[in-house]
């Protein structure tokens, strides 16, 4: 991935704050709401928005919203059922905020 968010993949001006969207509870409504959320244009007109969330459950928020959005995404894929979880932080997404 890039250093920086390209203001294409955004639609926000680079001087802008960088704000990380986490998408909730995989079975909740935080994905739908998430995605409905970025839709919004003000939303990139402010911020620099890169989601933080397992790639499958951006794909069902944009799925279960009815939306297809190019923003960047940093996360890790949901373990699979019985794998042990890792309450591990994804490093990565951390290290994009803090530029």
């Amino acid at each position: 991935m890039a250093t920086d968010i390209p203001p294409s993949v955004t639609g926000a001006p680079a001087g802008l704050p960088r704000i990380a969207v986490l998408m909730g509870d995989p079975n909740g409504v935080g994905p739908e709401l998430a995605v409905k959320l970025l839709q919004l244009p003000e939303v990139h007109q402010r911020a620099r928005i890169v989601v933080v969330a397992p790639p499958a459950v951006w794909e069902a928020g944009q799925r279960d919203a009815g939306a297809a959005l190019d923003l960047e995404v940093r996360g890790q894929p949901l373990p699979e059922v019985g794998q042990r979880v890792s309450v591990k932080v994804d490093t990565a997404a951390l290290n994009v905020l803090r530029r």
